[in-house]
């Protein structure tokens, strides 16, 4: 049940206001226009809990988890980052 929850976490923070969910409220920026974090570990881990869900029975992806996994901005930016 954590492995879920924690899915729709990652991607909300790593979409930062570009997240269809909007968790966080007043999150700090993170980065500049000049200066972008790397999250290649946060979507490693993304990657991984993702392939455990989709080969589990237990386990199943939420509705949030959804729509934020097929959300454009969020397809969009992880091309646009070679992930």
């Amino acid at each position: 049940m954590i492995r879920k929850e924690i899915l729709k976490h990652f991607l909300d923070y790593y979409l930062d206001k570009k997240s269809p969910l909007k968790i966080y409220e007043n999150k700090p920026q993170i980065g500049s226009k000049y200066a972008n974090p790397n999250f290649t570990m946060l979507l490693k881990t993304v990657t991984s809990l993702i392939s455990s869900i989709l080969t589990s029975s237990e386990y199943k992806l939420s509705e949030d988890d959804y729509k934020i996994l097929i959300n454009f901005d969020c397809m969009e930016k992880l091309i646009s980052e070679n992930y």
